[in-house]
């Protein structure tokens, strides 16, 4: 899994344009300069998308691509999977209705959608928190 934050140090004029035009769905925050025209930049995920699935679960299968589309889409959030009948998935109090998927922003919960879903509710859910 990914960590929530992480940096990356970005030299010259050059690369700081690539690296803005690469983040386009990530969070950016500059975090200084130095002598050497060298640009620290932080970049972290806007949210995390949690996403908990069973393999014998038909579903989740029917869900993978409309989360393979999202990702494809918002490439600043972070994605964590967990299988309902191996993973200790406890602590997110997960009924019988699968697939999963539930929405964190600054380490809360802050939406959650059980079941087959339309691109256009997570787009949504997405779209009002970032």
């Amino acid at each position: 899994l990914l960590s929530t934050n992480f940096c990356i140090i970005i030299e010259g004029h050059e690369n700081r344009k690539k690296a803005n035009e690469l983040s386009k769905y990530i969070g950016k925050e500059y975090v200084g300069y130095d002598d050497k025209e060298e640009a620290e930049m932080k970049y972290y995920f806007l949210m995390k998308i949690i996403k908990i699935t069973s393999l014998g679960c038909p579903s989740c299968i029917i869900m993978n691509k409309v989360i393979n589309e999202i990702k494809n889409i918002y490439n600043g959030i972070e994605y964590e999977e967990y299988d309902y009948d191996f993973d200790d998935i406890e602590e997110y109090n997960v009924g019988k209705i699968l697939p999963v998927f539930i929405f964190v922003k600054n380490g809360k919960e802050i939406s959650r959608l059980c079941g087959e879903h339309k691109k256009e509710e997570f787009t949504k859910i997405i779209e009002e928190n970032i």
